[in-house]
């Protein structure tokens, strides 16, 4: 889970009003997009106060905290979450001696976070699990701690403001990845096009959104960065799937530049491009083609001329 904790934590420190929208949908609440979101769970690394770690996504807007916990796979949570939330609480346990009962030494407040779990894989979509906890004097008290499925369609997380889990889409083909070296070469094709096909239906929406301004382009990049580092992470298990997602790739880029031709030249649509020349250009250098053979390839793929070709390729030669 190492990996993905990385890229979900960059996400949601990265994109303060994606993770209130998130928020909001998730508890029924009515959060400011503007609000300030402190992540106050962190540890300090190696005496360097600028390198932190955050432990959880133990959050706080508006004075309201939550723990939001992400898991690879579908599981039984909650002893986990109660645990969790337990250990949280008592470092901020308020004691008050002015009890109305003169039998009472002091009451102390317990004020747990609220909390969720988003599992980024498995397909079970059931909206909640009911914790039922019996207090010393039998008492019970039972709450719903709401389960996300971050493998619901495209459209569905967008439906529910879900932005935010977007780029993990494709976190779904995790396990068939981690079993790809007893694969033959046509199961490993299918899976090649699997990881393809959620490359072109997540990078379609997200320019979608950037170009209807639902996101911003900060967040649009932010989120594509995501969502490609888990594409290379994925495909990089296995060298045949790895060259097949590159092949398909070279192909889009071509049908990607016509079509955002086509559609007009806003300014969201021209950054699109911008990006698949950046990227497109950085692959190859790092793959160490001749740079000769990366003009030809620019001139063909986004109908560069010479001149302009070169001009991209000493701006990103230079960056990377």
């Amino acid at each position: 889970m190492g990996f993905y904790d990385n890229e979900i934590k960059r996400v949601c420190t990265n994109n303060p009003r994606l993770l209130i929208l998130a928020i909001n949908s998730i508890f029924k609440k009515k959060h400011s997009l503007s609000a300030k979101v402190a992540f106050l769970d962190k540890e300090q690394n190696s005496g360097d106060s600028e390198d932190t770690t955050f432990l959880d996504s133990l959050i706080e807007i508006e004075s309201n905290k939550y723990h939001m916990e992400f898991q690879l796979l579908e599981g039984n949570m909650a002893i986990r979450m109660y645990e969790y939330a337990i250990k949280e609480t008592i470092k901020d346990l308020s004691g008050n001696s002015n009890h109305d009962d003169k039998q009472c030494r002091y009451e102390i407040n317990v004020i747990m976070p609220e909390q969720t779990v988003i599992f980024l894989a498995g397909a079970n979509k059931k909206d909640y699990i009911m914790v039922n906890m019996t207090l010393p004097d039998r008492q019970m008290v039972s709450y719903k701690l709401p389960c996300i499925s971050a493998s619901m369609s495209v459209d569905e997380l967008c439906e529910k403001d879900l932005y935010i889990l977007l780029p993990f889409q494709q976190v779904q083909l995790n396990d068939k990845m981690n079993h790809i070296s007893t694969r033959g070469e046509k199961a490993k094709l299918q899976i090649s096009r699997e990881i393809f096909e959620y490359h072109l239906c997540v990078r379609d929406k997200l320019e979608k959104l950037l170009s209807d301004g639902i996101l911003t382009l900060d967040e649009h990049n932010c989120l594509i960065e995501t969502f490609s580092n888990i594409e290379m992470y994925l495909a990089g298990k296995d060298t045949f799937v790895n060259s097949e997602v590159i092949r398909m790739g070279d192909k889009d880029y071509v049908a990607w530049s016509d079509r955002v031709r086509e559609e007009g030249k806003e300014q969201g649509i021209e950054q699109g491009i911008e990006q698949g020349i950046e990227i497109f250009i950085i692959d190859k250098l790092e793959d160490k083609v001749d740079e000769g053979i990366i003009i030809e390839k620019l001139e063909k793929k986004f109908n560069l001329s010479i001149e302009k070709a070169l001009l991209y390729l000493d701006k990103y030669r230079d960056s990377n």
